[in-house]
């Protein structure tokens, strides 16, 4: 790995970066998802009880008053933009909890339990969805191996079992 620094002058000049890494191997993680609130799953009740959680944790808040009041159109004390970052940021933080707090989640994937077929099918997609990485990784290519890899892997997990999936376990 060799890593070279440049800068051409001082002050607010780009800083150029150049980077040449050795890969030896490509790998992959599975994308994490998070369950947020579902409002539409949400009743009057739900939502009555985050507007009063939300109330609660806002009275909590400070409000930047001098920041706020501040005269200066050219926003350049640093304090008072701090302060409306961290006045903002307290509030988007009391929004979020109080509705993780009050609204209800969609269950998992997992707690409906097991689709039938999909214990098939499930290798076969994390197949296809490597190899669709791979290609896109690739540049996308039209021709070659890895095109040709990647839209049999596509084929075969998009099918429904009793389709190319059927003809290739037998």
């Amino acid at each position: 790995m060799s890593v070279a620094l440049t800068q051409e002058g001082l002050g607010r000049d780009p800083l150029c970066i150049h980077v040449a890494l050795d890969v030896a191997h490509i790998g992959f993680c599975q994308r994490a998802t998070r369950p947020s609130p579902s409002w539409v799953k949400a009743t009057d009740m739900h939502i009555a009880a985050y507007k009063e959680t939300l109330h609660t944790r806002l009275k909590d808040t400070v409000l930047p008053y001098s920041a706020i009041l501040c005269k200066d159109v050219c926003y350049t004390n640093i304090e008072h933009i701090d302060s409306l970052n961290v006045y903002a940021s307290q509030i988007a933080t009391a929004c979020l909890s109080s509705a993780n707090d009050t609204i209800p989640f969609p269950r998992c994937r997992g707690t409906r339990g097991c689709i039938p077929g999909w214990t098939f099918i499930d290798p076969l997609r994390n197949n296809s969805l490597f190899w669709h990485r791979m290609w896109v990784d690739c540049g996308r290519p039209r021709n070659g191996i890895v095109a040709e890899v990647m839209r049999k892997t596509i084929g075969l997990s998009t099918t429904p079992p009793f389709g190319r999936l059927a003809e290739r376990s037998e």
